[in-house]
């Protein structure tokens, strides 16, 4: 029988494929784990830049809020002290 000299060559040959395919999908996690990494915090960011924005927007509604009650407790005393000095007959 004639032997194969071809065969070390052979599993050589699948012995490198294996190693480089293993080598290929841990690059490719790496990278899929960097890029998820990256989204996660631009994500965080975005997330703290609009809370800053939404807390900004709700102290300014809360101040309007105020300054509106303000002025409506200012007209109704303002009313109030016009019809007390007004004549009893009319």
């Amino acid at each position: 029988m004639p032997t194969d000299s071809r065969e070390p060559q052979h599993s050589a040959v699948t012995e490198a494929a294996r190693i480089t395919a293993e080598a290929t999908v841990k690059a490719t996690f790496e990278f899929q784990n960097a890029s998820l990494a990256a989204g996660v915090a631009l994500l965080e960011a975005a997330t703290t830049s609009q809370r800053t924005v939404i807390k900004q927007w709700d102290t300014a509604a809360h101040s309007a809020q105020q300054a509106a009650l303000e002025a409506f407790r200012a007209q109704v005393r303002a009313t109030s002290r016009l019809f007390e000095q007004a004549p009893a007959g009319r």
